[in-house]
Protein backbone atom coordinates (compact mmCIF):
# COMPACT_ATOMS: atom_id res chain seq x y z
CA UNK A 1 0.00 0.00 0.00
CA UNK A 2 1.16 3.57 -0.82
CA UNK A 3 1.57 5.86 2.42
CA UNK A 4 -1.40 8.41 0.87
CA UNK A 5 -3.68 5.30 0.56
CA UNK A 6 -2.50 4.08 4.05
CA UNK A 7 -3.22 7.01 5.63
CA UNK A 8 -6.49 8.04 4.09
CA UNK A 9 -8.29 4.05 5.11
CA UNK A 10 -6.68 5.00 8.77
CA UNK A 11 -8.07 8.37 8.90
CA UNK A 12 -11.31 6.91 7.64
CA UNK A 13 -11.28 4.23 10.53
CA UNK A 14 -10.48 6.99 13.16
CA UNK A 15 -13.06 9.38 11.89
CA UNK A 16 -15.68 7.01 11.53
CA UNK A 17 -15.62 4.73 14.70
CA UNK A 18 -17.73 5.21 17.93
CA UNK A 19 -15.19 7.67 19.23
CA UNK A 20 -15.92 10.51 16.96
CA UNK A 21 -19.66 9.95 17.76
CA UNK A 22 -20.91 12.64 20.83
CA UNK A 23 -22.42 9.46 22.32
CA UNK A 24 -19.31 7.83 23.10
CA UNK A 25 -18.52 10.19 25.51
CA UNK A 26 -18.89 9.19 28.88
CA UNK A 27 -22.18 10.65 31.23
CA UNK A 28 -23.91 9.95 34.20
CA UNK A 29 -26.40 8.09 31.89
CA UNK A 30 -23.61 5.67 30.11
CA UNK A 31 -22.00 4.31 33.60
CA UNK A 32 -26.13 3.89 34.41
CA UNK A 33 -26.03 1.42 31.31
CA UNK A 34 -22.84 -0.21 31.52
CA UNK A 35 -24.07 -3.19 32.25
CA UNK A 36 -26.14 -3.82 28.83
CA UNK A 37 -22.25 -3.54 27.33
CA UNK A 38 -21.33 -6.39 29.73
CA UNK A 39 -24.08 -8.35 29.17
CA UNK A 40 -23.18 -7.97 25.07
CA UNK A 41 -20.14 -8.73 26.04
CA UNK A 42 -21.01 -11.88 27.90
CA UNK A 43 -23.14 -12.79 25.05
CA UNK A 44 -20.61 -12.45 22.13
CA UNK A 45 -18.19 -14.34 23.84
CA UNK A 46 -20.80 -17.33 25.08
CA UNK A 47 -21.81 -17.05 21.37
CA UNK A 48 -18.41 -17.80 19.82
CA UNK A 49 -17.97 -21.01 22.91
CA UNK A 50 -20.99 -21.95 21.45
CA UNK A 51 -20.32 -22.63 17.95
CA UNK A 52 -16.90 -24.24 19.14
CA UNK A 53 -18.95 -26.68 21.24
CA UNK A 54 -20.71 -27.57 18.51
CA UNK A 55 -18.17 -27.30 16.03
CA UNK A 56 -16.35 -30.23 18.15
CA UNK A 57 -19.58 -32.15 18.24
CA UNK A 58 -19.54 -32.39 14.97
CA UNK A 59 -16.53 -33.31 14.22
CA UNK A 60 -16.23 -35.96 17.26
CA UNK A 61 -19.80 -37.36 15.69
CA UNK A 62 -18.21 -38.00 12.06
CA UNK A 63 -14.97 -39.75 13.97
CA UNK A 64 -17.20 -42.17 15.82
CA UNK A 65 -19.30 -42.86 12.53
CA UNK A 66 -15.66 -43.66 10.58
CA UNK A 67 -14.27 -45.58 13.56
CA UNK A 68 -17.43 -47.53 13.60
CA UNK A 69 -17.16 -47.72 9.91
CA UNK A 70 -13.46 -48.69 9.67
CA UNK A 71 -13.82 -50.97 12.66
CA UNK A 72 -16.61 -52.78 11.22
CA UNK A 73 -14.59 -53.64 7.76
CA UNK A 74 -12.39 -55.36 9.60
CA UNK A 75 -14.69 -57.88 11.36
CA UNK A 76 -17.09 -58.94 8.26
CA UNK A 77 -17.10 -58.60 4.42
CA UNK A 78 -20.91 -58.12 4.49
CA UNK A 79 -21.82 -54.61 3.09
CA UNK A 80 -25.24 -54.66 4.62
CA UNK A 81 -23.71 -55.41 8.13
CA UNK A 82 -21.15 -52.59 7.49
CA UNK A 83 -23.55 -50.36 6.70
CA UNK A 84 -26.05 -51.16 9.42
CA UNK A 85 -23.50 -51.05 12.18
CA UNK A 86 -22.66 -47.99 10.75
CA UNK A 87 -26.38 -46.26 10.70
Amino acid sequence: MTHTLMTHVLTTIFTTGPAATPTAVPSPTATATSGSSTLSTITGYLGIFIGFLVTFIVIFWLSLIIWTFRDIRSRTQDFLSQVLATL
